[in-house]
């Protein structure tokens, strides 16, 4: 389950499951060592995404267990300026790290936001990155704000 701790407080491991042999070099899973957390994700976990407007977050859970977040807030509309979901934050318990559930859970909230009608703005960068890997997505972010954040859709060669 997620809790503040899960990001900062590993004292709790006696040994670290990650090790390396060269400074600066990419981490390595060592073989054998798990957390007591860190269990497998089976086709029959049931993963779901709720917004929870009381904390301004929409929730994912597996099996019940909350493992991951969107921190947002509503921007109101006025002007020229569409109302909008702005994205702040996106945070996925380490326990369930690797799984694609980050992703899963920042299509979800767009899928919502396309459901209720309601444009997006990303300013996680987290959000930003699959965005880029998602263009088709591209349409529901503001074209002002898909400007400012540098989102503009990629320049298709044209077939000859």
């Amino acid at each position: 389950m997620w809790t503040d701790r899960s990001r900062t407080d590993r004292s709790e491991y006696f040994a670290s499951p990650w090790t390396t042999s060269t400074p600066g070099a990419p981490l390595h899973r060592r073989r054998g060592v798990r957390r007591e957390q860190d269990e497998e994700m089976d086709e029959n976990s049931e993963i779901d995404v709720r917004e929870e407007p009381d904390r301004r977050a929409f929730v994912l859970r597996v099996d019940g267990a909350e493992a991951g977040r969107v921190v947002y807030h509503r921007r109101q509309g006025g002007g020229d300026v569409p109302a909008a979901i702005v994205l702040i934050h996106t945070e996925v318990d380490d326990a369930y790290a690797g799984r694609g559930l980050a992703g899963r859970l920042v299509r979800a909230v767009f899928d919502a936001a396309r459901a209720e009608g309601v444009v997006l703005v990303p300013r996680c960068p987290y959000a930003q990155q699959w965005l880029g890997k998602h263009p088709d997505y591209l349409a529901d972010v503001p074209a002002h704000d898909r400007q400012e954040l540098g989102l503009d859709e990629p320049h298709r060669e044209e077939a000859s």
